[in-house]
């Protein structure tokens, strides 16, 4: 993984000087999001994103007085690891496109300098324990709502 981010530090170092001198055109933008999209998934730890999708039905099982066993929590996660990251792995590499259409070159050049920071990079690696954080809050807003 950390090569991995290397080598989209490096092509994000070589893409942002171009760019400032580059048009704001989508071609523009679709590549300084690729490069964007690839150094956020060097450093976002995909299998803990993948953990908050199913935390909230171990906590409603529990609140139910169904409390799983570590075997089964391990089958759990096993099953959505092998289910979900790929899919969700392809998700996130495919925003180049949606980002480009949304956002301005620059936009896109800010977001990653940010993300290429140690701020930023801090900030990457805690986004599954704020999605964590903030499941059962939305969980229980869907329940209520619905």
């Amino acid at each position: 993984m950390r090569r991995l981010a290397l080598a989209a530090d490096a092509a994000l170092a070589f893409a942002l000087p171009l760019q400032a001198q580059t048009p704001d055109t989508r071609e523009a933008r679709l590549a300084a999001a690729e490069a964007y999209a690839a150094m956020t998934l060097a450093d976002m730890d995909v299998a803990a994103l993948v953990r908050t999708m199913y935390q909230p039905i171990i906590d409603q099982l529990a609140a139910n007085g169904q409390v799983l066993r570590a075997d089964q929590v391990a089958d759990l996660d096993a099953l959505y690891q092998s289910t979900m990251v790929e899919p969700l792995l392809a998700i996130m590499r495919g925003q180049g496109p949606v980002m480009a259409d949304l956002f301005t070159l620059e936009e896109i050049e800010a977001l990653a300098a940010f993300y290429s920071s140690p701020v930023g990079r801090s900030v990457m690696t805690k986004l599954p324990e704020l999605v964590a954080a903030q499941q059962p809050q939305i969980m229980e807003m869907v329940q209520r709502e619905v």
